[in-house]
């Protein structure tokens, strides 16, 4: 006795349903299937929402299209469904000698998806990686992972003589087909592919289900290109006929020629032929050839080439009527394609076109040119033929869209899941280890001589990590930390933000420290976790970080000179839908120039520009994070398109106020009692010119002459540009006796002098933060500080201010406070305003802001990317071989070459006009090249070459270019070449962004 499957309570179960991407990453991603792929995942996506989840995986070794696809779909879905997994080594199919990493990669994707615990991977395209790196396989290592693909067609098996002589090949597609017959489920993109699946796959007709495909909205809403200057750019004389798709055999174009060439000769005279879209060239030279058969067809016949998606629609809108005569088909989109644009359209009576169409009078023999040729001649003559085509056209429409489609996927889905007729993986619910070591040992199976290779087991074992999912990170910079503790207080900082931040549950998340030093990359540094955690010896090595999406880059600590260089890992990060963060201290480089050294200046404004290009910014006070806004404005710099701006405060608490004073022995005791029963005024921070010490110590040279029994200590190691100041300091007369400095002070040391002093004086002209402000808050230590914006916002309430910039106007403000806050308070203070404080009370609080920042979006601003923008000659992202910089100019050397390269920016779908501007500051002979590149200068985005370009003298010179991108682009090179001879000076490149682009056809 059987009993009927339990489905109220299965029915509205959640499922976990994981969507396979490389049909859009591949090479298909330029054909149907890659549109498929894309259309049809945004509409399941759209139907899950608040119903199911939805997880979409990734192979690494197609980077190309994964920034688009991740940064689209990560508003949907977010970038925490998103799984990036590695295949090993080079495994496409057809060299033999790549089965063993081709099998071990099956193994490390199956992985992948059984470790997300789907209720059900849907296959996007089964039948590749004959020529590449798509990886497909169901139960080749996981044998119950529940899995449906979406079943195109089997045409290469049906035409075997024409697709598959090759034997090689042959068997490459029957194991893939194998794989079709592994699934629990088949979602065929027509019924006519439906009936393929059940003959020849012999698929249960209840387990292949015809879901249809659509054309997206926003194709179907495109006005298109008008059509004058279609006419103009592909020599269209008149009315045409019109083709679009593949060329391959079954496209059956010979006989198409043939049939257009056979029509009246009064009604071809008056038309064209029109084969649009992209070909490969051996296609077209051979059509090319079979149409010069045909006398009648000179000058008839136009090839497109690869056009945009406004091009394609234009062609749709204006052509007197579409044909289809392709004899197989999976579905024919282009047939629909054309019908949404109110063409008259005719086609095969063949495979799926009878099911868009439906309508018999418009469908032909595809094997007849006769009868081919008779409806070509109807369609472009026949007026009343062509009103009851375009009346069918309109009524067919509505019953093909992608929601209609994802509905039908998600229905057979939610039934399978109902009736209990889906697997449920026992990988997924075994420990992480079991899970590796089963992969391993598979690993070892598949590919035993590779693995006996100590460098090939090294780099296995890396894969078998990434293959399996793991919880998000943030992967926090301490590179400058990490490799030399230079002890300042913005190393303190990062310190104290690290240890706070490894000590927070975070139940989404994980805090892995990172690194850089010699080489490029970055590094986990699992021994300061081990360290941390108080583990004796970390449990692996550090190593490479390998980020996914849904993971953050947080730039804790500063180091301006390691971050340029490195601007490529962080537009991987991007590429890769992880945000990049940078903690701003100060932009005090930029605000007070006199008192740094140029090179710090400069390297300084690198770095601004380049975290420009990042994902945001938190900022230590919010008076920094609107400085910071106001330079990137005020420079007219590049910045990120949404590019957010937070901020956060420093805690003052030292070492846990370890009030550890019993620490301090022998001088240090005698010093510190000797402090107490005085009046101390205490100064911290590095010195340097903007600290201001000079002027403080002016101003205490002035006291002790009035007779002001005081003291002045000095904590902070010698900065740059004060050799004259710390002679003045050792040779000070009341070195010693009145006057302390100390350089190397720890936290014991300061602490305790904290608790010995009676006033912080923070003298300073500029800082981003005070952090000496914070700490003396904690010690309930009374302020004295210059009146600027940032200690208004972080001192304590009762803080003196003063202005002046003299040891006058200094002695006064010391000598008022003295009379204000006689008789000053006993030894040691009550600590009780702390706890008024708006500051955080610890580096926890502190952390803690940080990460609502970068977590929850807790930010203070966001900054659009501006639509003008202009890169000077002295940027340092734009490198030279023939130029040397002069004055803020870059100037020719006479030597032919590139005179300019780069700056591999991030440039968002849209139109641009970039303008090169140019002083000829001596005529000359010779040709300018102006080119802009993308994708490793593979993409050619634009290119103008000027005869003469020097001929005539000119103070200014400009030469424009504009470039449409149909989606975002991370790495746009701008490159000027000059001859031989020519003197040329680049005064600045300009960019501005004038609309919105169009996709490529």
């Amino acid at each position: 006795m059987t009993t009927e499957p339990q489905l109220d309570n299965q029915a509205n179960r959640k499922l976990r349903i994981v969507i396979d991407m490389q049909g859009a990453q591949n090479g298909s991603r330029y054909r149907g299937i890659g549109r498929y792929t894309f259309a049809f995942t945004e509409a399941l996506i759209a139907l899950c929402r608040d119903r199911h989840e939805v997880f979409l995986v990734f192979n690494t070794d197609f980077p190309s299209e994964m920034p688009f696809l991740i940064n689209h779909f990560k508003g949907q879905i977010g970038p925490q469904n998103m799984l990036l997994w590695h295949p090993s080594g080079v495994a496409d199919y057809h060299p033999i000698e790549n089965d063993e990493h081709r099998f071990a990669s099956e193994g490390l994707r199956e992985a992948a998806l059984a470790g997300l615990n789907p209720d059900i991977v849907i296959v996007s395209s089964m039948i590749e990686g004959a020529g590449d790196q798509t990886i497909t396989s169901v139960g080749r290592f996981i044998k119950d992972i529940p899995t449906a693909a979406i079943f195109y067609d089997l045409i290469p098996l049906i035409y075997q003589g024409t697709y598959l002589q090759d034997a090689r090949l042959f068997q490459w597609f029957m194991e893939k087909a194998g794989h079709y017959g592994r699934c629990d489920l088949l979602l065929a993109i027509s019924e006519s592919s439906r009936r393929e699946g059940i003959e020849y796959i012999g698929s249960n007709p209840d387990d292949i289900v015809s879901i249809s495909a659509a054309i997206s909205d926003t194709f179907a809403a495109n006005k298109g290109t008008p059509l004058t200057i279609l006419k103009k750019k592909f020599g269209i004389t008149g009315p045409y006929l019109m083709y679009s798709g593949a060329t391959d055999p079954r496209k059956n174009l010979h006989r198409l020629i043939d049939a257009v060439a056979n029509i009246d000769p009064a009604v071809l005279a008056k038309h064209q032929l029109v084969l649009a879209g992209g070909m490969p060239r051996e296609h077209m030279e051979d059509l090319s050839a079979h149409a010069s058969q045909h006398h009648s067809l000179n000058g008839r016949m136009v090839f497109t080439d690869r056009i945009s998606d406004d091009e394609m629609v234009g062609l749709y809108r204006n052509a007197k009527a579409f044909v289809f005569p392709s004899f197989h088909e999976g579905f024919g989109l282009p047939v629909l394609e054309a019908m949404a644009f109110n063409t008259p359209v005719i086609g095969a009576n063949a495979a799926s076109v009878p099911e868009i169409i439906e309508l018999e009078e418009a469908l032909f023999d595809p094997f007849s040119v006769t009868d081919m040729t008779r409806s070509i001649q109807r369609v472009l003559t026949d007026e009343q033929f062509r009103e009851r085509l375009i009346a069918s056209s309109t009524r067919q429409i509505g019953k093909f869209s992608w929601k209609k489609s994802a509905q039908r996927a998600l229905e057979a889905i939610e039934t399978k899941a109902a009736r209990g007729e889906l697997p449920r993986s026992r990988f997924s619910a075994l420990p992480r280890p079991q899970q590796r070591q089963l992969l391993v040992d598979y690993l070892r199976a598949v590919a035993p001589s590779r693995i006996a290779l100590d460098s090939e087991a090294i780099d296995m074992a890396r894969q078998v990590v990434k293959a399996l999912p793991r919880r998000r990170a943030i992967f926090v910079d301490i590179s400058e930390l990490y490799v030399r503790n230079s002890r300042t207080g913005i190393q303190r900082v990062t310190h104290n933000i690290l240890d706070a931040m490894l000590t927070i549950a975070l139940p989404d998340f994980e805090i892995l420290p990172v690194y850089t030093r010699d080489t490029l990359d970055y590094y986990v540094a699992t021994d300061v976790i081990a360290q941390y955690r108080n583990i004796t010896e970390a449990r692996t090595k550090n190593y490479f970080m390998d980020p996914m999406p849904g993971d953050i880059f947080l730039g804790l600590d500063f180091h301006d000179v390691i971050m340029p260089p490195r601007k490529e890992i962080f537009r991987r990060l991007r590429s890769l839908g992880v945000p990049a963060y940078f903690v701003i201290h100060d932009l005090l480089p930029q605000q007070f120039k006199e008192f740094f050294p140029p090179l710090i200046v400069e390297n300084n404004a690198q770095w601004l520009r380049t975290v420009a290009e990042m994902s945001g910014i938190i900022a230590v006070t919010k008076t920094v994070a609107d400085e910071f806004a106001a330079y990137i404005i005020s420079e007219k710099e590049f910045i990120a398109d949404d590019f957010k701006i937070g901020w956060f405060h420093n805690s003052g608490d030292l070492a846990s106020k370890a009030r550890a004073t019993e620490k301090q022995e022998g001088t240090d005791a005698f010093l510190l009692n000797a402090l107490r029963a005085g009046k101390v005024f205490l100064s911290v921070g590095t010195v340097e010119p903007r600290k201001a010490q000079a002027q403080l110590l002016d101003a205490f040279d002035l006291l002790w002459e009035q007779g002001e029994d005081v003291f002045l200590v000095l904590v902070g190691k010698q900065g740059w540009m004060v050799d004259d100041l710390i002679k003045r300091f050792n040779t000070h007369p009341e070195r010693h006796k009145r006057f302390f400095w100390f350089d190397s002070a720890d936290d014991y040391m300061l602490v305790a002098l904290y608790e010995v002093a009676d006033c912080l004086v923070a003298p300073s002209r500029g800082e981003g933060f005070g952090l000496p402000i914070a700490e003396a808050e904690q010690f309930g230590l009374p302020v004295l500080a210059r009146d600027i914006p940032v200690f208004r916002e972080i001192a304590p309430q009762g803080t003196t201010f003063f202005t002046g910039t003299d040891g006058a106007s200094l002695a006064k403000a010391v000598t008022t406070w003295l009379r204000l806050n006689a008789p000053l308070p006993q030894k040691p203070r009550s600590t009780g305003c702390a706890a008024q404080s708006a500051l955080p009370q610890n580096w926890t609080a502190s952390a803690a802001q940080i990460l609502a920042n970068i977590i929850d979006g807790k930010w203070h601003n966001s900054l659009p990317a501006p639509r003008k923008y202009a890169l000077r000659p002295n940027d340092r992202r734009l490198g030279s071989l023939v130029g040397r910089r002069d004055d803020g100019r870059l100037i020719a050397n006479g030597k032919g070459g590139t005179l300019v390269f780069g700056p591999w920016l991030e440039f968002a779908a849209g139109e641009f006009q970039v303008t090169f501007s140019l002083k000829v500051p001596k005529p000359a002979k010779g040709t300018g090249h102006f080119k802009i590149y993308a994708q490793n200068g593979q993409m050619e985005l634009a290119h103008e070459s000027i005869d003469d370009l020097c001929k005539v003298l000119s103070e200014e010179k400009q030469v424009t270019l504009v470039i449409a991108l149909p989606k975002a682009v991370p790495d746009v090179e701008m490159i000027v070449m000059v001859d031989e001879g020519m003197i040329v000076e680049l005064l600045s490149i300009q960019i501005e962004r004038l609309g919105t682009a169009p996709q490529v056809h």
